[in-house]
């Protein structure tokens, strides 16, 4: 099965909680597979503000934002939230997405 980007975050997000807060890129690369996905989710996650890096002497680390925190929580309750995601990337809303929920 495939991850899309909701799921590798999270999987980033759980990560860095597994080391009490602060995951180094060995960590993203257990979560990506490889070096070139691990660059690119920790560009991403940096870019949109949901981690930062901090040095520690020699010692280089991620922790989560305010806005990576408050993301983690969203994505953790993706299944009831994803309908609503999707429809708010649309230019109409479509309550077939949310059938079951009712």
């Amino acid at each position: 099965m495939e991850r899309d980007v909701p799921q590798r975050l999270l999987e980033c997000f759980e990560a860095i909680d597994k080391k009490g807060g602060r995951a180094v890129l060995m960590d993203f690369y257990r979560v990506t597979g490889n070096q070139k996905n691990e660059e690119k989710i920790v560009r991403f996650m940096l870019l949109c503000n949901l981690i930062v890096k901090r040095e520690d002497g020699k010692d280089t680390f991620f922790e989560k934002t305010e806005d990576g925190k408050a993301l983690h929580q969203l994505i953790k309750n993706r299944d009831y939230l994803g309908p609503l995601f999707e429809s708010l990337g649309q230019t109409r809303l479509r309550f077939d997405d949310f059938k079951g929920l009712e």
